[in-house]
């Protein structure tokens, strides 16, 4: 774990630069994986999203471009309302650090957290940020990097069908 941890932080920061995101494949469903969320509960991002538009932010509490995308991000759920799900999915973080980057922020959009990578490794990606959007019918409708117009193009588009 220590050589990974070594790798990830020289590799890391990289990642969050806003590039595209290689991800999964259009059309391909989220995988089943099992993450937890702000309440310590095992929650999977394919159950959590099940029957509605979703869009996924992975993400990490020392990426400068995620953290610029937080606010946005809670608006456009708020925006939305209960018809479709803003989901943040910290990825390669413990539990503590995660919530205790959230707490001050108030954010009010769903928050998993998947400290070992099994949903990005899953998802083919380990980049952040990078976005999804997912159709009610738990597809991957997009896959790219930072929250952009295209992401929310696409949302608007998975909201409609």
């Amino acid at each position: 774990m220590g050589f990974r941890l070594a790798l990830l932080t020289v590799f890391f920061p990289l990642a969050c630069a806003g590039a595209a995101a290689s991800g999964p494949g259009l059309g391909t469903p989220l995988p089943d994986v099992a993450t937890v969320g702000v309440d310590r509960r095992p929650a999977s991002l394919a159950e959590v999203t099940r029957g509605r538009a979703a869009l996924v932010a992975l993400w990490a509490t020392w990426c400068t471009s995620c953290e610029k995308e937080l606010a946005a991000l809670d608006r456009l759920q708020a925006e939305v309302g209960p018809k479709a799900l803003v989901v943040g999915v910290a990825v390669g973080e413990p539990f503590d650090k995660v919530v205790g980057y959230l707490r001050p922020r108030g954010l009010r959009y769903a928050q998993l957290i998947d400290a070992e990578f099994a949903l990005a490794d899953a998802l083919g990606t380990k980049r952040v940020p990078t976005t999804l959007v997912v159709g009610k019918d738990g597809t991957v409708r997009y896959a790219g990097g930072a929250l952009d117009r295209d992401a929310l193009e696409a949302f608007r588009r998975a909201l409609a069908e």
